[in-house]
């Protein structure tokens, strides 16, 4: 029997033995009919089943997962026998199909909402039961974005051999071999969008249509209560589900029509106009609960919770007839942390119960008086950025931050010391780059990060930024309020994963990595430059990120693992993985696609509307296009060429018509960069 037919029927059986318990239970709870129009709100769960591509393609094999749904709805009758169902749906459809030389296998998650009548044959059935069935017909429309497990967690591609097993290279590869060539196995991640994988033109719509039929039975549990059990079939309108559509795809063995979907689920419905009956009033405790409340003592330190006046006094701490641990000076600090058990009757004293002095005092006002924004501080060095130097911090107009100091000739141990923080980012300035943390509304916070920045060994200040203005925070003025709020570094102990682009020879402008984000770029006293992007917590999402980094051609991306201010193997860092791997960081490393590297001829650069001349003398060309930039610009090309040479060879014919200002460029991702960097890029 066909898969969906076993579902279907598995339903019927279920809905059938439910509507024959309830016609034997004639004398169970009613349901009047002078309380109709009573509107249920329903929450439940259940099971959604797959009906279509994957697992019809004529595979030597199909993996069954549980794909679990959820679903709310307010049902409300409309008549003794009608209803009308207003419903949400969540969910995730899952397959997997193995095919002799391949894979198939998608995820999607399914948003669904919908409309629904339901009749629940009132009038066949008797007015005392608990039990009714229903049937229901609906429209609902749904998203979907199908994705599918082609990479694993380190950024490997999976490759399906005849014996059975995964591999990092393809069965026809000409490095391939049985004995060497290494396995791998699925982590059942679904990263991959796979309508992003098709040409522009075959991209289909993510969102459907689907017509819910449905069937199954309300046990009324209570006035206030009703169980719902039932299950829809929803025929979709739609056959690009699991991303395999005849139309773009065809297959003799593929399923034909739409991909359907049935819902099982069980919900529980609440009655909106279900008011409780007042109790009479009075205690309902057992007289063992009455006895349990009378001698509890929650801190453990003899004195019941009842009349305790402390009740989560430290253990071991010394206390009073009321529980409360004793403070001999009365300075409000219990004596078992004062630190200064005989502070004079009246004075003022810190958190560790030590009277404060009257540079304590000062300090407190400077404090208060920074924090409504007018720093009191003596300025130890104080100067104003100019437009080229200003670094932005955020959009915030002040804040602290704080800067390493020693930056230059960093040696590979100091390199894995900056990128085991992270929060620290990079800019460059007059060709010098400057590394910080920052942008913390308190003092304290950036102080508390400085100190863990010191333990680690780098050398850093603290700045004030205002308006323009910078005024850097004294090691003494750091001292003196460490002294007093007792700072303590940032746990900064956690796996730090970032993904490396490359390590260069030669350093690249900022233009090729327009579209990477949370860029750092660290140079070293070995003359190599590196290009690092993004922070992570976890191995998963830096590899995710990884696989961004090689969709967009950068394919030396790989991730690397830093943990309490040293370099580590992934496998240190908790990864399931067998590959050696060179964590030195002393050699050059990282490739571009050159595939993603073209050239082009700019023929203008413009800020704001481009004028009507020149746009219509550029629409008489063939092949031009516009580029936008992140600054706002907007740069008119013309062709796109596998190499400067070519490009070069179309320059006489433009300038002949009248552009003699047109120069060969390259481009990288959709972004232009300059021809010797293009052509550099294409020689390595």
């Amino acid at each position: 029997m066909p898969l969906r037919n076993r579902h279907i029927l598995v339903s019927l059986i279920l809905i059938l033995s439910f509507v024959r318990a309830g016609a034997q239970e004639s004398d169970s709870l009613s349901v009047p009919s002078n309380e109709l129009n009573r509107p249920l709100l329903e929450m439940g769960v259940g099971h959604l089943s797959y009906f279509g591509d994957v697992g019809n393609l004529n595979g030597i094999g199909q993996s069954s997962v549980l794909n679990w749904g959820y679903h709310i709805s307010l049902r409300n009758p409309i008549s003794e026998s009608v209803g009308l169902n207003v419903f949400a749906m969540f969910g995730k459809i899952r397959a997997n199909e193995r095919l002799v030389n391949g894979n198939a296998d998608f995820e999607t998650k399914i948003r669904m909402g919908g409309i629904a009548l339901t009749y629940n044959f009132s009038e066949f059935l008797p007015e005392n039961r608990s039990i009714t069935p229903y049937v229901s017909l609906g429209f609902s429309t749904f998203e979907f974005a199908p994705k599918a497990d082609l990479f694993d967690a380190e950024g490997n591609r999976y490759h399906y051999w005849n014996d059975g097993s995964i591999r990092v290279l393809p069965q026809s590869s000409p490095e391939a071999n049985p004995e060497t060539t290494q396995r791998i196995t699925r982590d059942y991640h679904y990263e991959t969008d796979l309508r992003e994988t098709r040409e522009k033109g075959d991209q289909y719509n993510l969102r459907g249509f689907s017509m819910p039929i449905g069937a199954g039975v309300d046990l009324e549990i209570s006035p206030a209560f009703t169980l719902k059990m039932g299950a829809e079939y929803h025929l979709s309108f739609t056959d690009n589900i699991d991303n395999i559509n005849p139309e773009f795809s065809p297959s003799p063995s593929q399923k034909k029509g739409n991909d359907d979907f049935l819902y099982s689920s069980i919900g529980i419905s609440y009655n909106l106009k279900y008011k409780k009956p007042k109790t009479k009033s009075g205690s309902s405790l057992p007289d063992e609960d009455l006895l349990a409340i009378e001698f509890a003592d929650e801190d453990g330190d003899g004195v019941a919770d009842i009349v305790d006046q402390c009740p989560s006094t430290p253990k071991g701490a010394e206390i009073d007839q009321f529980g409360c641990p004793i403070d001999e000076d009365q300075d409000g600090v219990p004596d078992h942390r004062d630190l200064e058990l005989n502070t004079p009757k009246g004075e003022r004293v810190n958190a560790d119960g030590v009277a404060l002095t009257d540079q304590d005092y000062q300090l407190m006002y400077d404090m208060y008086k920074d924090s409504i924004g007018n720093l009191s501080f003596e300025k130890s060095q104080t100067f104003t950025a100019d437009g080229q130097r200003r670094i932005k911090m955020g959009e915030r107009s002040k804040g602290y931050r704080i800067k390493i100091t020693d930056s230059s000739d960093l040696s590979s141990d100091e390199i894995a010391l900056l990128l085991s923080i992270p929060e620290i980012k990079s800019i460059e300035q007059e060709g010098v780059t400057t590394y910080y943390l920052g942008d913390y509304e308190s003092l304290t916070e950036a102080l508390s990060q400085k100190t863990f920045i010191d333990e680690i060994g780098l050398e850093s200040e603290v700045f004030f930024y205002e308006f323009g203005k910078t005024t850097r925070i004294t090691d003494q003025e750091a001292n003196q309020i460490s002294s007093i709020m007792n700072l303590e570094a940032i746990d900064n102990s956690a796996v730090t994963f970032r993904v490396q682009i490359g390590a260069f020879r030669y350093k690249l402008s900022g233009d090729v990595f327009n579209d990477v984000p949370d860029l750092l770029i660290v140079e070293g006293n070995d003359g190599l430059t590196r290009y690092v992007s993004g922070s992570f917590k976890t191995l998963r999402n830096a590899a995710e990120h990884k696989i961004e980094l090689l969709l967009k051609g950068f394919e030396g991306a790989f991730v690397t693992a830093y943990r309490d201010g040293k370099r580590i193997t992934l496998k240190e860092a908790g990864a399931t993985t067998t590959a050696k791997e060179d964590i030195s960081g002393t050699r050059a490393s990282g490739n571009i696609n050159k595939e993603f590297v073209k050239f082009t001829i700019q023929l203008g650069s413009f800020n704001g509307r481009v004028p009507a001349s020149v746009l219509s003398s550029y629409m008489k060309l063939e092949n031009v296009r516009p580029v936008r930039g992140d600054n706002g610009t907007t740069k008119y090309v013309f062709g796109q060429y596998n190499s400067a040479k070519e490009a070069s060879a179309k320059l006489p014919e433009l300038r002949s018509k009248g552009f003699e200002d047109a120069f060969v460029v390259g481009e990288f991702n959709g972004k232009i960069i300059k021809a010797q960097e293009a052509e550099k890029i294409k020689e390595n």
